[in-house]
């Protein structure tokens, strides 16, 4: 059985079917340049896969469809499109390296505070004592008084009292049991 391989060109970027059984070409057949240099190493292998292209591809959609919402805007604005360039997305990260996000970070004043003082930022351990002023004020815990008032209006037009805190998902209880 004989094997095809199918070469490239490096200078004219013509593919071409050469047998494998045969000596590699000393010159292109289509452009007559020189293929064998007499070294036998791989400069630089061309490796694409569907799963590289199908990546590349998201960050092109991604770039084009920002340039639509730009013209859209634009349009709706009754402004040129260079006054919408701000919504344009140029500099998506599309190297191949997995560890950083395609995105280019936000780096402004707030992103420094947050990175400066991480622990004053976001979720806290102690929230329940930063809560502490539901309990006061005018309204005072009024997000329970609610849920007691809705509770209370479920049952009045339900026909039957609401035993959790979900009573639209209570048919969804194993020990749910339909009322006659």
């Amino acid at each position: 059985m004989s094997v095809i391989l199918k070469l490239r060109c490096p200078d004219c970027a013509e593919t071409f079917k050469w047998p494998g059984e045969q000596k590699w070409p000393e010159f292109c057949p289509m452009c007559r340049a020189q293929l064998n240099t007499g070294t036998d190493e791989v400069a630089m292998p061309f490796i694409r896969t569907q799963t590289m292209k199908t990546v590349d591809n998201v960050y092109r959609d991604i770039e084009r469809s920002s340039e639509g919402r730009a013209q859209t805007a634009a349009d709706m604005l009754g402004v040129p499109v260079s006054e919408m360039s701000g919504m344009k997305i140029t500099n998506l990260r599309d190297d191949k390296d997995q560890s950083q996000p395609a995105h280019i970070p936000v780096k402004n004043s707030i992103t420094e505070l947050m990175d400066k003082a991480p622990d004053a930022t976001g979720f806290q351990a102690m929230g329940a004592q930063l809560s502490s002023g539901t309990q006061t004020g005018p309204f005072p815990n009024v997000g329970a008084k609610f849920q007691t008032k809705l509770r209370e209006f479920h049952a009045s037009k339900a026909g039957y009292q609401a035993m959790s805190d979900n009573p639209s998902n209570e048919v969804m209880n194993p020990n749910y049991r339909r009322r006659a």
